[in-house]
């Protein structure tokens, strides 16, 4: 019998390599490739990643692809919204406009509260969105607008992810001295790592651990 691209590539993705240009151009064909596996769209022609049905199926699958999406694509809320269900990092992707909607942000915060660090100056002043970011990642405090950082709620919230998360907090009395401090114990924890010595709680004579961390300052781990 003939050989017939459709059915090969419903079969098993890989055959689209074996294609020609206007089979792998047909949006029809790449939609079953990439149903079956997103690598499929690298032997896809690049016109199909304008096809939001052929998109939404590679964004399902790994969010992050969203970058190799058309910008009407990137544009439009039904593909960047299946794509910030699987990654946070698509909304690195998204356009400046949807970057700036609090419903995508929204979604992007309570996947992974790093993602505040992207959104709009706006949208880092909302509390709802402030307060879904740092319930899952207390140290998103330092990405909100300077009033929320006083905000005892979005502090509370913060510190109970992380306690640690209080040296962000401005303006509440002690927050930035607690802070230094929770960040010294919870480093002592890790004394290996940062000391080079597993328990130890002495370094340099009389020192104890706790001092050095804070007067070395070690990054945040």
């Amino acid at each position: 019998p003939p050989f017939n691209p459709f059915k090969a590539v419903k079969a098993d993705w890989r055959a689209l390599r074996f294609c020609s240009a206007e089979i792998r151009a047909d949006p029809r064909v790449a939609l079953a490739a990439v149903n079956q596996s997103w690598r499929a769209l690298e032997l896809a022609s690049p016109t199909v990643r304008a096809d939001k049905e052929v998109m939404l199926s590679v964004v399902a699958q790994k969010g992050d692809l969203l970058h190799l999406a058309s910008p009407d694509l990137r544009n439009d809320s039904e593909v960047v919204s299946a794509a910030l269900a699987h990654s946070w990092k698509a909304l690195l992707h998204a356009s400046d406009r949807l970057k700036g909607d609090k419903g995508m942000a929204l979604l992007a915060v309570k996947t992974n509260g790093y993602a505040l660090r992207h959104v709009s100056a706006a949208l880092r002043a909302d509390r709802q969105v402030v307060l879904a970011a740092v319930s899952n990642y207390g140290h998103a405090l330092r990405f909100a607008e300077r009033e929320l950082r006083k905000d005892a709620k979005v502090v509370t919230v913060a510190t109970a992810q992380n306690r640690t998360a209080l040296r962000h907090a401005r303006g509440l009395p002690g927050a930035e001295a607690a802070g230094t401090h929770g960040l010294a114990r919870a480093r002592l924890v890790k004394g290996d790592e940062y000391l080079g010595r597993p328990g130890s709680i002495h370094v340099h004579g009389h020192h104890t651990a706790e001092k050095a961390v804070l007067e070395r300052g070690y990054p945040e781990f």
